[in-house]
């Protein structure tokens, strides 16, 4: 049992995604917001906001990142990318400051199940894989 001043928001995980690279220019008062637990980054949607749609990978959008990192860091914010990490970007991220990683998207696993369910089927039916 709970005690009785236990509450909901008590339990609650915050955490803002930053979608509109102006953002970056109030992103100390941003981050300032009491509550908040982490801070996601949403550099497709950064990158529409930034006039560079796509380009997760345009200077704009990489100092986003890096500005986003650095600011959380300074407050103990975890920071997460919002979007699957291919494996050989995993340890920049990390060193970037970045800890919470998506390593596969629910269409990413669901497609290799497929593919295993299928090599199997075909091995066992005498087809090879």
């Amino acid at each position: 049992m709970r005690p009785s001043t236990w509450l909901a928001n008590d339990t609650i995980f915050i955490m803002p995604q930053v979608e509109n690279i102006a953002t970056i220019d109030v992103l100390d008062e941003f981050l300032a917001v009491p509550g908040i637990d982490a801070v996601a980054i949403g550099p497709n949607d950064m990158s529409g906001t930034a006039n560079v749609f796509g380009d997760r990978r345009h200077p704009k959008i990489t100092g986003a990142i890096d500005a986003i990192c650095r600011v959380a860091g300074k407050r103990g914010l975890p920071v997460f990318d919002g979007l699957v990490t291919p494996i050989e970007e995993i340890e920049d991220h990390i060193k970037r400051g970045m800890r919470i990683i998506t390593i596969a998207g629910d269409m990413d696993l669901l497609v290799a199940a497929t593919r295993d369910l299928l090599k199997a089927t075909r091995v066992k039916l005498g087809g090879g894989g």
